[in-house]
């Protein structure tokens, strides 16, 4: 993710399914979020964001495929469905396993 902008999470909120985590991702590479992009994706786009929690952490793993109608680069907000109220560290996952973290948030009331 850092050749083609980084990726950010902000605090998670609770909607009506449940708990969402909001991501900040672009795989174009025509976007800056954490760093400057160094590597052009002109027919990638963002299919999911998809997520394990694992104790008090949230891994966030971004799938990518070929263009296609209906999706696009910036990637969508991670659904968390139902979580217990507490602190989590939220670490990005590469497909190679390697994790990043990207912060910690405060799910519940």
């Amino acid at each position: 993710m850092q050749s083609v902008g980084g990726i950010a999470v902000s605090q998670p909120f609770k909607e009506s399914a449940g708990w969402v985590l909001p991501v900040r991702a672009d795989v174009s590479g025509l976007q800056t979020v954490t760093v400057k992009p160094t590597l052009l994706n002109s027919a990638v786009v963002c299919t999911s964001v998809q997520t394990s929690i694992e104790g008090n952490v949230i891994y966030v793993t971004v799938k990518t495929g070929v263009a296609r109608k209906g999706l696009s680069s910036t990637c969508p907000s991670a659904q968390l469905g139902t979580i217990k109220s507490g602190s989590y560290a939220v670490l990005y996952r590469e497909p190679s396993g390697k994790t990043v973290k990207l912060r910690d948030v405060a799910v519940g009331p």
